[in-house]
This record gives C-alpha cells, sequence and structure tokens, in this order.
C-alpha cells in the first residue's frame, strides 16, 4: 500500500472581515490569491515574497537544466 500523495492539497480559509489564509498553498493556488487586490489595488507583501521565491526557484531548476 503506497502513501496517500496529499502535497496537491490546500486548506483555504476566508474571514468575515475578508482575511484569507491558506495552508499547504500550491503554486495555482498562490497564483490566484496573487491576483486578488485589496481596496487600494495593493497585494499581501507576503504573498509577493513567496510568489518571488517560486520564481526563484523556476529560474534555478532552469539553470541546472542547461
Amino acid at each position: 500500500m503506497e502513501p496517500d500523495d496529499l502535497s496537491p492539497l490546500s486548506e483555504i480559509t476566508i474571514l468575515p472581515d475578508g482575511r484569507v489564509y491558506a495552508f499547504g498553498a500550491t503554486r495555482p493556488v498562490l497564483e490566484v490569491l496573487e491576483s486578488l487586490r485589496g481596496p487600494e489595488g495593493n497585494s499581501d507583501e507576503r504573498l509577493q515574497r513567496l510568489m518571488q521565491t517560486l520564481r526563484d526557484q523556476d529560474l534555478t531548476r532552469e539553470d541546472r537544466s542547461k
């Protein structure tokens, strides 16, 4: 019996005041959250850092494959 692969699972909680929490966030979930903007058109700084980390990892993978 092989263990279940739970890595692509995410739990998203949206509070009544509009705050959003994502646990086990996958790339697609982060991309959707990045597309959302606050009332002033700003996205969360923490989310931007997470997305930059993912982009940096993509670049590192591309460099290794050359």
